[in-house]
């Protein structure tokens, strides 16, 4: 289990990407090196996604600027795209039992968009960490009850509005919580 999540981990960060290959790249790299917060997460074009791009600008802005400020755009997709991983294990571990969890997430993580995203500039695998922490914690306030019952669905709708604001497409996968619920 340990080491499955440092490969995991390293297999990221070993392998970033230095292109700008995604539709977007260009902008998201235009936006995080804008010296004001508030005009990096509110221009460019709808969804804005200022919670990827905010975070990118985070790294850059605290020196992280190899190949133009590629590398800055990057980390966040690598770390949160990496955690997703890890909360899918888990989320999947806490509903299924660990073999399902194991091959689940070994499946999601090595599949080429999911892999290509985690080590490029795209949107996506940053949503996907805050998405799956917050399916996670959700199973979990399912199973509690009284005071940390709700804390922790307060938590899970906290990490979902951090995926919301990563990226608004988000809206299309709240089933999931349906169906966590009737399990």
């Amino acid at each position: 289990g340990f080491f499955a999540i440092i490969a995991l981990f390293l297999s990221r960060f070993l392998f970033l990407s230095n292109s700008k290959d995604f539709f977007d790249s260009s902008v998201y790299l235009w936006r995080l090196k804008i010296p004001e917060m508030i005009k990096v997460l509110t221009s460019g074009h709808p969804p804005f996604h200022p919670m990827y791009v905010g975070l990118s600008s985070l790294f850059y802005k605290f020196g992280v600027t190899a190949y133009e400020g590629v590398t800055a755009g990057i980390i966040p997709s690598a770390l949160f795209g990496s955690l997703g991983v890890v909360f899918m294990y888990l989320l999947a571990k806490n509903l299924f039992g660990r073999r399902i969890a194991y091959l689940s997430a070994t499946i999601f993580a090595l599949l080429p968009f999911v892999y290509s995203g985690h080590i490029g500039i795209l949107v996506d695998p940053t949503m996907h960490g805050f998405y799956f922490a917050s399916l996670y914690v959700f199973a979990l306030s399912c199973k509690e009850r009284g005071a940390k019952g709700l804390y922790l669905a307060a938590l899970s709708g906290i990490l979902l509005g951090g995926a919301a604001l990563t990226h608004t497409s988000i809206a299309f996968w709240v089933s999931a919580y349906v169906g966590i619920w009737l399990l």
